[in-house]
């Protein structure tokens, strides 16, 4: 009896596995069973079943495949995957903040620590799909890395951590940004722009679907959204100004403001920001971003300043 199969069927619209495996000659096997490139689902069986189902699974449309994954699972080199990973990890981090996204970031750790456990068990998690997508965000970050600042660029790449969040509040923080660096587009334009991107997010979450690394939790959720960068918008409290429009929900005035700097603590989610007013750089000050402020998606309080 064999102690290991693997089975595919990718007749007609069917895109599945079967793969069965027995740990010892007289002990019931495991069989893994799903979408290919999905963790799958598992079933236990008694030994006595394997010639039966293995048969069955055959009569149905499946083919034996277990020579062929056997060479591509010899022919992984994880030591090697892995450190190409913490060089992709170092380029982001050298990569101007204009142009790095929290969510890839996230989403390399989790690739990482993924194959880790997958290591630590025994198990093969990393699959093809997985580096073709490691090597497509390897070059984008290398024409990132490379680009000199400015703000057309920077809105091109920001507003993704912006729209991953699916966040009404940080959706409208992005297009307020949109909406001073392209003064003049009409509102039609405004909208197609809004819509593409919320499309484009959409395939980029399936996409991390078939990755088995989406949907992220709350805790990454708020890590992108409390980790601004430069070039980003926040909405500022300026409680003495009664003059100013808008207001919050407590009566207060308040504007848009673009980061000029960000210092993070370490082991700590809160970001420290240095601004100017949007459309008046002589309006200058500080805030600290809390979770607090996340949540609640209030504008920020701040000590601020006119320079001369």
């Amino acid at each position: 009896m064999k102690k290991y199969v693997y089975l595919e069927d990718t007749s007609g619209n069917h895109y599945k596995f079967y793969e069965m495996s027995q740990t010892g000659k007289y002990s019931n096997f495991i069989a893994r069973f799903g979408v290919i490139g999905s963790k799958g689902r598992k079933k236990e069986y008694a030994s006595y079943h394997w010639d039966t189902t293995y048969k069955k699974k055959i009569a149905t449309g499946y083919v034996d495949k277990t020579d062929e994954r056997s060479r591509n699972i010899a022919m992984i080199d994880y030591t090697k995957i892995l450190l190409k990973i913490e060089m992709l990890q170092t380029l982001i981090l050298e990569t101007s903040d204009y142009y790095r996204c929290e969510w890839e970031r996230i989403a390399v750790e989790k690739i990482k620590g993924n194959i880790d456990k997958s290591r630590v068990n025994g198990e093969e998690w990393i699959s093809n799909k997985h580096l073709i997508w490691l090597n497509k965000l390897w070059k984008s970050y290398k024409v990132r890395c490379d680009l000199p600042e400015n703000v057309i660029d920077m809105e091109s790449y920001r507003k993704w951590d912006s729209f991953f969040v699916n966040e009404e509040y940080d959706e409208m923080l992005a297009t307020t940004r949109r909406a001073f660096y392209y003064r003049g587009e009409s509102d039609t334009d405004v909208n197609s722009w809004f819509e593409k991107t919320k499309t484009k997010m959409s395939d980029i979450k399936k996409e991390l679907d078939e990755l088995m690394i989406h949907p992220f939790t709350d805790g990454e959720i708020m890590r992108i959204r409390i980790r601004k960068k430069r070039g980003d918008v926040v909405m500022v409290n300026e409680p003495f100004d009664v003059g100013s429009d808008p207001f919050d929900e407590e009566g207060y005035p308040y504007f848009a403001a673009i980061i000029d700097k960000v210092e993070y603590t370490d082991g700590q989610l809160d970001t420290g920001i240095t601004w100017h007013k949007q459309g008046d750089s002589k309006i200058i000050g500080r805030s600290l971003i809390s979770e607090r402020d996340i949540q609640l998606e209030v504008p920020l309080n701040s000590s601020y300043s006119v320079s001369s």
